[in-house]
């Protein structure tokens, strides 16, 4: 998948634009949740630095490298825009969770929850989140130094 990242970014002979590239990572999403596709083939910014040398390096003319970068670089926003509308604590989408929950628990008990134990899901969830990106990273350099 880390390969098959670079070819779909480039994308120039697809169509759909935006709406292809976003349909491409609701794929690749759910890979990941199914496990088609494993963790270890997720890259960070180390990885994302080494697929946009790929991307640059593999065109024709320094036009097409600033186009095909420019391209994959809307590609891994789309893809980070998904990523941070899923509802996991510390995410945007988390947070838009957690306001439709209060908005549910005011509605039956007629009370504020208190916000403490909000935060100490969020924390939680930041705390997972920094230990992904760590593994991560330590994938796309592990990667990096065996080729």
């Amino acid at each position: 998948a880390h390969g098959d990242a670079v070819a779909d970014a480039d994308g120039r002979d697809e169509d759909g634009g935006a709406a292809c590239h976003l349909d491409t990572g609701l794929d690749g999403l759910g890979d990941l949740i199914h496990g088609a596709v494993g963790v270890d083939e997720m890259a960070g910014p180390v990885g994302i630095v080494d697929m946009m040398n790929e991307v640059g390096s593999s065109a024709a003319s320094t036009a097409d490298a600033v186009y095909s970068m420019l391209y994959f670089s809307a590609f891994i926003a789309i893809n980070l825009a998904i990523m941070n509308m899923l509802p996991i604590p510390a995410l945007d989408g988390g947070r838009v969770f957690f306001m439709i929950v209060t908005v549910i628990f005011e509605a039956i008990t007629k009370r504020k929850p208190d916000p403490k134990y909000e935060g100490y899901i969020h924390a939680g969830g930041m705390v997972l989140l920094l230990l992904l990106m760590g593994f991560i990273m330590y994938n796309d350099i592990a990667r990096l130094i065996t080729g």
